[in-house]
């Protein structure tokens, strides 16, 4: 079954076969002995990391623990995926069917009534007559 190393790197210890690309081999070939069919079986401990996906025999409740933290079914991922770009198809149609709402209720609260304007106006005016008054009776 096909993992994706997701979460951390995975780490192997000797005597873990793998089935590999050529250029995870490569990469590794000082630390692998190869199998039959593109498999290999490590000699000492070896890692990958996030992201770098890995062909394991065996059922996933087989895994060790530190492992089955690390790898995920490449399978899962690419369901969800999937679903993922289902969905934000269905909202992009949605989005493009409904007409946008023009009108808001903040929209209502930020126009400036020319009216309150003019009242702040003289308000102000009044303000500044008494003022002048109270100066002049000193």
């Amino acid at each position: 079954m096909k993992y994706v190393v997701k979460g951390g790197p995975a780490q192997f210890g000797a005597g873990a076969v793998l089935k590999l690309s050529k250029e995870q081999a490569a990469a590794r070939a000082h630390v692998l002995e190869p199998q039959k069919a593109g498999r290999y079986r490590t000699k000492t401990l070896i890692q990958f990391k996030d992201g770098e996906v890995l062909d394991i025999t065996g059922k996933r409740e087989d895994l060790p623990r530190h492992l089955s933290v690390v790898l995920v079914p490449l399978s899962e991922i690419e369901k969800a995926e999937k679903a993922a770009a289902a969905d934000a198809a269905k909202e992009a149609a949605a989005g493009e069917s409904e007409e946008p709402d023009v009108s808001s209720s903040d929209d209502e609260d930020n126009v400036i009534d020319e009216d309150e304007d003019e009242d702040a106006d003289e308000d102000a005016d009044e303000d500044e007559d008494e003022d002048e008054d109270e100066d002049g009776d000193d």
